[in-house]
């Protein structure tokens, strides 16, 4: 049995849909998708879900979240953990910490997502976002190979490996927030 919290955030499938097939953001989408699929093949792993544009921009949300969220929980960025909703009916992010103790709750998420606090937070995470200490050569980088993730460095998006589903891979701060020569792609 586990004991936590979490904020759950559903994105509008209307939006996500017109976003998803604006043009550049349709050939970042393809672009991620292979780049994937060969990642896999190449450890013969088998792609029960493609990863795509979406995708990517629903989980560097949740990693940009979780890196501010940990500034104001009470809880370490290590111990919030995601889980991305993604597929042609679902387009969600669960944040939430869990624990096998009965003091698996300090209650600082579940406050955070109130809407006037979690406004607040998104803010300050796309804020966050929009300038890497890596940049120029952060922003500057594009999925291939076994490089599955595009603008997206230690300094700007990822988290603890333990806390990531997908091993801090297919993120892009680009998709989320407009980034100079990007600003057509973001979503936000």
């Amino acid at each position: 049995e586990i004991h936590g919290e979490g904020i759950f955030i559903e994105f509008n499938k209307d939006s996500i849909e017109k976003w998803i097939n604006a043009s550049g953001v349709k050939e970042l989408s393809k672009l991620y998708e292979k780049s994937y699929n060969e990642y896999c093949e190449s450890r013969q792993w088998s792609v029960n879900l493609p990863r795509n544009a979406k995708y990517v921009m629903m989980h560097t949300f949740a990693h940009l979240l979780i890196k501010e969220m940990a500034m104001f929980s009470g809880y370490s960025s290590s111990s919030i953990k995601e889980r991305i909703y993604c597929s042609d009916k679902m387009s969600g992010t669960l944040l939430y910490t869990g624990s096998s103790d009965k003091e698996g709750s300090l209650g600082g998420l579940v406050e955070l997502g109130e809407i006037s606090k979690i406004i607040k937070l998104m803010t300050s995470a796309f804020e966050n976002a929009l300038i890497c200490t890596n940049d120029p050569e952060c922003s500057s980088h594009v999925p291939n190979g076994d490089a599955l993730n595009g603008s997206a460095c230690h300094s700007c998006c990822m988290i603890s490996e333990t806390a990531c589903e997908n091993g801090n891979r297919m993120l892009d701060r680009g998709l989320v927030v407009p980034l100079e020569n990007k600003e057509r792609n973001s979503y936000f």
